[in-house]
């Protein structure tokens, strides 16, 4: 149960882009914007788009594997069960508290 008396530091190694990819990726937009791309740079950048648009889950994961481990499994990986089950019980508290 949350103690207010009780205050855990937890660091979380968030990924982000590295500063050549990134700026890779923002000469592949412009020239995505300018229709000035060949095939294969518009590969190039399908294939960062795919990249780019999974580390906001992974991000995801890492915040909520350590903030609440009691939702992972042994596999290391997010329990869906247990994260629904904790999301319906924030819910029902929250429309309690809230007098709904």
């Amino acid at each position: 149960m949350f103690s207010a008396n009780k205050k855990t530091t937890i660091a979380v190694e968030l990924q982000r882009p590295d500063v050549e990819s990134q700026a890779r990726f923002d000469w592949l937009l412009d020239q995505n914007n300018e229709e000035r791309l060949t095939l294969a740079e518009r590969g190039e950048l399908q294939g960062l788009i795919a990249q780019y648009e999974h580390l906001p889950l992974q991000n995801t994961e890492a915040l909520l594997q350590a903030a609440r481990p009691d939702l992972v499994g042994t596999a290391g990986r997010i329990n869906r069960v247990r994260l629904t089950n904790a999301a319906r019980r924030t819910a029902r508290f929250l429309r309690q508290s809230s007098g709904s």
